[in-house]
């Protein structure tokens, strides 16, 4: 038995619903396509690594990333990143940003202390615990008191982990805030295979 055939106006009105339904994916894909390629963007933002081959004693940032399955995996970056001056009063806190090379991947790499790091400062040791001067809209304190280390993977992009325990010990003269850390990103010893567990290593930046 033959179908009826569908009326003009019908057709008229499926071919328009589809032209909008087309229409808002190809808006959703794009819209999609720029946060992506912002984010991407603002991440990748932060100076390239530095330096080729593996990582060694050369390299300014030189890091131990821990893995939940005990694989060690070293990023590093040969330049030293910038952290500049800070005043000595309390509304800034010390930041150093760098993107760090590995045989597999980059990663991003945040240093920051809850309070500023004055041009000329003695070795100081703080927890790796985030703080008081960490909360949200509090201000930075009087002197530093605690830090943390925050690594994101790149390459594909992952979630940032931030440490929860350990230490930051830093210094600062003549132009070069150096430091070095000991830190976990997990309480415990609970960790998922493959996701970072700890971190330790060496840095160094120009003030």
């Amino acid at each position: 038995m033959a179908q009826a055939a569908i009326p003009p106006v019908r057709r008229r009105i499926f071919a328009i619903v589809a032209a909008i339904v087309v229409s808002a994916a190809l808006v959703m894909s794009g819209i999609g396509y720029a946060v992506w390629r912002l984010n991407d963007y603002l991440e990748s933002s932060v100076s390239g690594p530095t330096g080729s081959g593996p990582c060694s004693s050369a390299d300014a940032v030189d890091l131990q990333l821990i893995s939940g399955d005990g694989k060690i995996v070293q990023a590093c970056t040969r330049d030293r990143p910038a952290c500049p001056s800070q005043s000595d009063t309390a509304d800034t806190r010390f930041n150093m940003n760098s993107q760090l090379r590995s045989s597999a991947r980059r990663y991003i790499l945040l240093i920051s202390l809850d309070a500023a790091l004055p041009a000329e400062s003695p070795e100081q040791t703080v927890t790796l615990h985030p703080g008081a001067g960490f909360m949200p809209e509090s201000p930075p304190l009087a002197s530093i008191a605690s830090g943390l280390v925050q690594v994101t993977p790149r390459d594909p992009m992952q979630d940032a982990v931030v440490t929860v325990s350990g230490s930051l010990t830093v210094a600062s003269s003549q132009g070069v805030a150096r430091g070095r850390m000991d830190g976990s990103f997990v309480f415990g010893t609970s960790a998922n295979v493959g996701s970072l567990q700890g971190v330790t290593g060496t840095f160094a930046c120009n003030r």
